[in-house]
């Protein structure tokens, strides 16, 4: 966007350019040329200084720098000046006389001599436009070519332009200190303000286009001075106390805050120097001046820095001045579509599309005079139209992109989306396809001869909306609006093509399509490649593999009739190219099935073989760890849950352990591809041969890690898992990272090899350089999966200890890894799952320990979940004691938090879980306790404060009231009161809640005799529904519940999610 904004800014002010450096052929004015000719510079110059080339300086036209002095002769000269100032200063502060001090007292000080002065704008103009300068473009790029081919070269750039604008201005900053300094003459001009404006707008840093833009205040509010007739300047009077003040507008989007609270202060608190008087003015300088042009420069370096409120304030400045101001000071001043279109850009960059929409209406109602907003009928008082749009389709573009980046939603994924960001990602897709609908309805079928007035749609266009519906997070709503949008621009691309060059009458080429004015892309409709990319990770998002393998096919069949046509038609820019097969393979690669690894490598096959034409894409290393992924992906499938329909159907399915041995033919085919390539036994074609990276061996041994868990004979799966990480050093000299440590230590975890293999899996991690907090939690679940929670509970006692004596020792080049929450976690599920008679207890001890211990993980709500799991499972006598205790700490530590009311459910079933199931053997004082608990816990479940918004859990659930009657069973004496009455009371509660089910009316029939339940039931049915239940009998066959569960009313068993 930024490089269409730069086009049409040149294309609409380049005469203006040419016409205002032609007048001045040299930086210098005129009477310092003439005192030039007879003061000779102070400074030694290079050879480009010492032999100036005249007639090459008067003939080239100056809108663009051409360079007077080098590099050294500009370092030579600011280093000067900034030598002096410092030396000045300090010894106006110490009063101590000094060389500088002398030479300040006479005529032969360096700002008073005008050579040295011509010299000091020249370094001025260098630091300004040493990047732009073709000349010194091309030494750079045989220097730093190979900075050019990565993001080295970026960074390299942008570390040059920082270092040209510190540079420009510091030696501005000492040229202002003498111009202050010498109040008889001046010392700054105004190629100085522009230059030192122009080198400070291209930094990367915010800060020096923050000071770009105070400097630029002062050379506008100078010039006003300066030139402003007596009465405009009574009438802009307050205009330069605004131009004093620097106050951007806000923005209301969320991205645009959380930007902007990273970025440094603005203008209001940038370098402030004193506005100087009396600085030189060339008035056949024109391009030197504080123009539309160089304001917007300053506009683009906000833009650059996505600092649009800073873009925005410099636009109303420029509608004010142009607004105040009269004459040729008018047309300086009036911003132009570059400007509207530099600020909307600005938002597009922070993700607005609310503000970049706002600034294009401003845009679309603007006075073509003043830039202001039109009133009444103003419009047709100044163009004589019956409408206006004063915006192009740049910015149309832009506001379109905004909305794009604005549904993207970068700070949210698809996986942690609420309805909200759902809903607010699709209606930011949603406006940008309504800009484009705007923008053809705007379209004047050639009724305005003005080409800023042509609005018509154009492939950015179509691909911005494209890319909105592609990356929203509704899907497949986004991905099938997509595919219409290109549907529909390859229809408009065809038409296009064949009216253009179809029709005889030239005048009739450009009647409805080809209007390229107002900023329209020069390919008009055609699509390329990105276009059809972009819909394909559409389709990747969406999970919808086949239809991306469809587009793939499409793209080939319209890149082969473009050859045919001899390279050219509608569709020439639409190329596949390795991205293009990337996207797809990835699409079958995150596809759930069997199937993904199989569709995958025939894909791969594919594109090999346009490979091997030596003209198409080709494959690279992301291509085959795509691939990889497939068959890894494959492989976690077991092979017995594939129907006899999809083995049927799918035959060519490869799933399991056969996947992944698929995956490691495949590393084997792509590492003696390389090896051979290497050494020279294969033609020029093969020596393209792709290297296998730490990413290829780690997914391949994933592959095999999911495959052990479904394989009879898992300790196989992990023996090769473990292979492959030997061989990666081996064959490449790959290191393995912690990434392929990680995947061996899970295959032997999920090996089912007991004990030893997950000791093999321990002796692998202790012979890890760096192991993460990944790689021990991994050896802790193969201890948990083995029964072994000692030797988990050792490892995790061991990295307490490390923590420990790391700090005792203090700072260690090694720091230790801090096992988290999850470590301990782990550790207690391993205690829930053991054999271990003192497991339960153990699990309570370490819970406490993590309770009491600051330097310990808090305990969470899974902390929580699986201490009372563990004492579910224990043959303890005292377990419903213990489990009450554990509940209620849980119920203290979430008490102010916002937990989820199912979490809680769950822990409260736990303890009638503990209850129902007391030993039979547990004495009478603990079975006491247990029924107490038994009871105590179902009235706190029904009394909890259960949140509002979440009509679902207001109480027990079926699972509660099962467990109910089954302690009451339990616990209580066969036929005693107490029992008949507990168990009434809650099946009564059940029924009237809507929650029996066939599990709670077995377990409620079988605590009570047939004819107490026969009794009671239709005593109950009458109460509840007011009349009365036909056949009912409970007799002693247990086959008569079948069907007297089915003729209980309806209305007990209305929410029935466990039959």
């Amino acid at each position: 966007m930024q490089n269409q904004l730069s086009n049409e800014h040149r294309k609409r002010n380049n005469q203006d350019e040419i016409r205002g450096s032609s007048g001045n052929g040299k930086l210098e004015s005129s009477s310092r040329v003439k005192q030039q000719q007879n003061n000779p510079p102070l400074v030694n110059n290079d050879k480009q200084q010492q032999q100036p080339d005249k007639q090459q300086h008067n003939q080239r036209p100056r809108h663009h720098s051409v360079r007077l002095i080098g590099e050294s002769a500009a370092r030579q000269t600011t280093r000067l000046f900034l030598e002096i100032c410092n030396n000045s200063s300090s010894s106006s502060t110490d009063g101590k006389p000094n060389n500088v001090a002398a030479i300040t007292n006479n005529d032969t000080a360096p700002w008073k001599n005008v050579a040295t002065l011509v010299a000091a704008e020249q370094a001025l103009e260098f630091w300004a436009h040493r990047n732009n300068n073709s000349n010194n473009n091309r030494q750079n790029n045989k220097q730093q070519h190979h900075h050019h081919q990565s993001n080295r070269g970026k960074q390299y750039q942008q570390s040059t332009l920082e270092e040209d604008a510190d540079m420009a201005l510091r030696l501005f900053t000492s040229l202002h200190h003498f111009h202050c300094k010498e109040s008889g003459s001046a010392v700054l001009t105004n190629g100085m303000y522009s230059h030192v404006i122009d080198a400070l707008a291209k930094s990367p840093n915010l800060h020096h286009v923050s000071k770009a833009d105070a400097l630029l205040r002062q050379f506008i509010s100078l010039y006003i001075e300066h030139y402003a007739y007596s009465n405009e300047k009574k009438d802009v009077v307050a205009l330069l106390q605004e131009l004093e003040l620097h106050d951007p507008l806000p923005t209301k989007n969320e991205d645009s805050i959380r930007l902007a609270s990273k970025q440094q202060p603005l203008a209001s608190s940038a370098l402030r120097l004193k506005i100087p008087t009396n600085i030189e003015w060339n008035s056949k300088d024109n391009h030197h001046f504080p123009n539309q042009i160089r304001i917007t420069g300053v506009m683009r370096g906000y833009a650059r820095q996505s600092h649009p409120r800073g873009a925005e304030s410099l636009l109303s400045l420029m509608v004010s001045l142009s607004s105040s101001l009269g004459g040729n000071k008018k047309r300086m001043f009036r911003p132009n579509e570059v400007g509207f279109a530099t600020v909307i850009d600005a938002y597009s960059r922070v993700h607005d599309g609310l503000n970049a929409e706002r600034v294009l209406q401003l845009m679309k109602e603007r006075s073509i005079d003043t830039g202001a907003a039109v009133v009444n009928n103003e419009v047709l008082k100044e163009v004589a139209m019956t409408h206006l749009n004063g915006a192009n389709v740049v910015a149309y573009n832009a506001a379109i992109s905004a909305w794009a980046r604005s549904a993207k939603q970068t700070s949210t994924t698809r996986d942690n989306a609420t309805p909200a960001t759902i809903s607010s990602s699709r209606a930011a897709a949603e406006n940008a396809e309504s800009l484009l609908r705007e923008m053809w309805s705007e379209h004047d079928d050639g009724c305005h001869k003005n080409p800023r007035s042509t609005i018509l749609p154009d492939v950015v266009t179509y691909s911005s909306v494209i890319s909105a519906y592609a990356t929203c997070l509704d899907q497949p709503y986004g991905m099938n609006h997509a595919r219409e949008l290109l549907k529909e621009l390859e229809g408009l691309a065809a038409q296009e093509f064949n009216e253009y060059h179809n029709t005889k009458n030239e005048e009739q080429n450009s009647t409805k399509f080809r209007r390229n004015g107002g900023g329209r892309h020069a390919q008009g409709f055609q699509p390329n490649t990105m276009t059809f990319n972009t819909v394909l990770q559409a389709c990747a998002n969406a999970g919808d593999a086949s239809t991306a393998e469809t587009i793939l096919q499409s793209m080939i069949s319209l890149h082969s009739s473009s050859l045919k046509e001899g390279g050219g038609g509608p569709f020439q820019h639409v190329r596949p190219n390795t991205r293009t097969f990337n996207v797809v393979l990835n699409a079958w690669a995150k596809k759930n099935g069997g199937d993904g690894g199989v569709r995958a490598n025939k894909i791969l096959d594919r594109l090999e073989k346009m490979d091997s034409n030596n003209n198409g894409p080709q494959p690279d290393v992301i291509s085959y760890n795509t691939v990889l992924a497939a068959w890894s992906k494959s492989a976690s499938v077991d092979p017995t849950s594939l129907s006899k329909r999809e083995e049927g159907a799918q035959s060519s399915s490869i799933v399991g352990k056969c996947a992944a041995y698929e995956a490691l033919k495949l590393l084997d085919k792509i590492e003696h591809g390389y090896l051979q390539s290497k050494n020279g036994k294969h033609g020029d074609h093969h020596s393209r041969a792709v290297k296998p990276d730490a990413i290829s061996y780690s997914t391949t041994i994933a592959a095999f890690a999911n495959a052990a868990q479904h394989c009879e004979n898992g300790t196989s799966m992990a023996e090769e898992a473990e292979g492959i990480l030997s061989r990666m050093k081996d064959q490449l000299g790959i290191a393995p990272d912690a990434y392929s440590y990680n995947g061996v230590l899970l295959a032997w975890g999920r090996s089912s090899g007991g004990l030893p293999a997950a000791k093999r899996a321990e002796t692998i991690l202790r012979s890890m350089r760096e192991p993460t907090i990944i790689s021990w939690s991994t050896v802790v679940n193969a201890y948990t999966n083995a029964d072994g929670a000692p030797n988990a509970a050792a490892l995790l006692g061991e990295m307490e200890q490390n923590v420990i004596d790391s700090s005792r020792r203090g700072k260690s080049s090694r720091a230790p890894i801090i096992p988290s929450i999850v470590l301990y976690n782990n550790v207690l599920h391993a205690w829930g799952r053991s054999s271990d008679g003192d497991a339960s207890r153990n699990a309570e001890l370490l819970l406490d320990r993590m309770e009491r211990t600051s330097q310990l993980p808090r305990p969470d709500v899974m902390s929580y979940q699986l201490v009372l799991t563990a004492l579910e499972h224990t043959t303890d006598p005292d377990k419903a004691e213990r489990a009450k205790t554990v509940l209620d700490r849980f119920l203290a530590s979430v008490e102010g938090n916002c937990v989820k009311p199912r979490k809680i459910q769950n822990a409260y079933n736990s303890v009638l879980t503990a209850c129902a199931y007391t030993p039979a053997n547990a004495g009478e004082h603990h079975r006491n306790n247990a029924a107490r608990i038994l009871m105590s816990t179902l009235r706190d479940l029904n009394q909890f404060p259960w949140p509002a918004d979440d009509s679902r859990i207001d109480g027990p659930d079926q699972e509660s009231y099962a467990l109910f009657v089954q302690g009451c069973t339990h616990l209580f004496e066969s036929n005693s009161e107490d029992r008949n009455m507990l168990l009434k009371s809650a099946f009564h509660e059940c029924c009237q809640k809507g929650l029996l089910n066939r599990i709670i009316w077995d377990k409620f029939c079988g605590a009570m005799s047939p004819g107490l339940v026969k009794m009671f039931i239709e005593d109950l049915v009458v109460s509840l529904t007011g009349r009365r239940l036909g056949v009912l009998d409970c007799g002693s066959d247990k086959h008569h519940d079948l069907w007297q569960y089915e003729n209980l009313p309806e209305e007990w068993s209305n929410s029935r999610p466990m039959q």
